[in-house]
């Protein structure tokens, strides 16, 4: 990445227990009492400004009220904040590494303030705040203004966040979403992030880039072999889930399959990480200068969250355009897997029919 705009509460800035203790107070001076796990639950899945909203419904109160009031509460507790672990050290490398930093966030007027006494303000070029007053996320238009007015390229660009809001806020920008996704997180990943970190040193792991290291290579019988011995059965692409188990080799199983896909002149490709074989691209139903079908399968459960697969289809759409000479290209996933279907959709693939078990997607040369 060439540059990182990032978000900050519960990003780079330890407060989550700053702002539920403020929300708290504000609460109890409605008369209720709310208790933190469910307002951290609410901030997090949601924002501060909706679980104020909700508040004033349930309360009677002015939702411009309890805001006023949340604003001053929790302004009494900035010097409660401090860093998410990692984070000087993960700005310092990124920077040393040529990456350009900003901020977009919902903070205030406290957030020079808040940066200058951590030591923070020095790495960013600029930072965008409330005060700015553009569209607040999920909208992109404060992402969308950086990148304007800095001449950023969207696809080395990448919005860094620790919430659903912050990931739709990206793909609604165009830039790489990243999602910042702790241990204990009660966030859960959409499918529609680039990359999903558990620590912000991640970032600084030239592993960070991964999806830039895939590449496909045909499959051979012996990779194959290969392939299914490490092989982790996923229950996503179950469609009855009580059929599912975990997968055990049989030697003389993939043979078989072997031949099966042999006889019916399908085409494996090895979805390739570096060196290693994480996953495998299955074109079907092939008829010759007009049209195929995609299946993709990673090996393991690590392997998710991580960019593969959505790089992985990618080429899989050039491979079937270019190579094949295919001006047409179907996928399919299960209706529950909504990580499928956002994975399709950032490949390009549109949505053209469903029933009750499947969605069903295809993609065309002309119009890719």
């Amino acid at each position: 990445m060439k540059a990182y705009i990032w978000d900050l509460d519960g990003t780079l800035l330890d407060s989550y227990g700053s702002i539920v203790s403020s929300l708290v107070c504000v609460a109890r001076e409605c008369g209720m009492e709310d208790e933190s796990g469910g307002i951290l639950k609410a901030v997090k899945q949601g924002s501060v400004s909706g679980y104020l909203r909700e508040l004033a419904g349930r309360s009677g109160e002015e939702y411009t009220e309890l805001y006023r009031m949340y604003r001053t509460v929790s302004h009494d507790r900035l010097e409660e904040i401090g860093l998410i672990p990692g984070t000087l050290e993960t700005l310092e490398a990124l920077r040393n590494a040529g990456a350009r930093h900003f901020v977009y966030t919902h903070r205030g007027k406290s957030t020079g303030e808040l940066l200058e006494r951590l030591g923070l303000t020095a790495f960013f070029e600029e930072i965008v705040t409330f005060e700015h007053g553009f569209t607040p996320k999920p909208s992109g238009e404060g992402v969308n203004y950086l990148v304007e007015k800095y001449a950023l390229e969207k696809a080395e660009t990448a919005y860094v966040g620790d919430r659903t809001l912050d990931v739709e806020c990206a793909v609604d920008a165009g830039v790489r979403a990243i999602l910042y996704l702790p241990e204990g997180s009660c966030v859960e990943p959409t499918g529609k992030e680039d990359l999903v970190i558990r620590s912000l040193e991640d970032l600084a792991d030239p592993a960070a880039d991964a999806p830039s290291r895939v590449w496909l290579k045909r499959m051979t019988p012996e990779m194959l072999h290969r392939y299914f011995m490490e092989y982790e059965n996923d229950s996503d692409l179950f469609l009855d889930k009580e059929k599912f188990a975990p997968y055990v080799y049989s030697r003389e199983r993939v043979e078989q399959y072997i031949k099966r896909y042999t006889e019916l002149k399908r085409i494996n490709l090895a979805i390739m990480y570096g060196e290693n074989m994480i996953g495998q691209i299955i074109l079907k139903d092939i008829e010759e200068h007009r049209c195929a079908t995609m299946g993709l399968s990673l090996k393991q459960a690590k392997y998710k969250d991580r960019g593969f697969g959505t790089q992985a289809e990618k080429l899989a759409v050039q491979y079937v355009f270019n190579e094949m000479d295919i001006p047409t290209l179907y996928a399919d996933a299960i209706r529950t897997n909504t990580r499928s279907q956002h994975v399709l959709e950032k490949a390009g693939f549109r949505l053209i029919r469903e029933d009750q078990d499947f969605r069903y997607y295809r993609i065309d040369r002309e119009n890719a």
